[in-house]
């Protein structure tokens, strides 16, 4: 499920989802907790570089190929990643790029009577520096959104 929020002082909206993956929090966690999982699985994303690892975290580089006739796109992202009693949590914001805005928010929880599946809830805010016109970075986030999760479903399936 995708959907999309109005965030005041943007033309760009928030954009959440949630899903249901295969496997447990914990398997999954282990998967999307590494910035490279994005190469996998955002049908944009060209390039993913680790700059630095921390335990509670990375700062990665990010490569986004732009349709022709607009320019690629490139973020420095500082991601945070946080343990807790209920699941696991993510956020990320850009320290650099080619956006004006750039942050969002993985949230990892079981599901399911046994908790052999986890409940994933997800949001972006991206706001690029381009001269594409809002409607279509509007539709091509959601879009985006729509291919990642089907591409993560596949992918925490194989994991298994």
């Amino acid at each position: 499920m995708v959907w999309s929020q109005n965030i005041k002082g943007f033309e760009i909206p928030r954009v959440y989802a949630k899903a249901i993956l295969p496997g447990t929090a914990a398997k999954n966690w282990k998967l999307i907790s590494d910035c490279r999982i994005l190469k996998k699985i955002v049908p944009a994303v060209e390039r993913v570089e680790v700059r630095k690892e921390r335990s509670k975290g990375q700062t990665c580089w990010l490569l986004v190929d732009a349709p022709w006739p607009f320019s690629d796109l490139t973020s420095v992202l500082q991601y945070t990643r946080q343990a807790k009693a209920d699941g696991y949590a993510m956020s990320f914001f850009m320290i650099k790029g080619d956006y004006d805005r750039n942050r969002g928010h993985w949230s990892l929880k079981p599901y399911g009577d046994k908790g052999d599946r986890t409940l994933l809830k997800y949001w972006i805010h991206s706001v690029p520096h381009t001269t594409a016109p809002n409607s279509f970075i509007k539709w091509g986030t959601k879009s985006n959104l729509k291919t990642m999760f089907k591409r993560l479903i596949q992918v925490c399936k194989k994991a298994k």
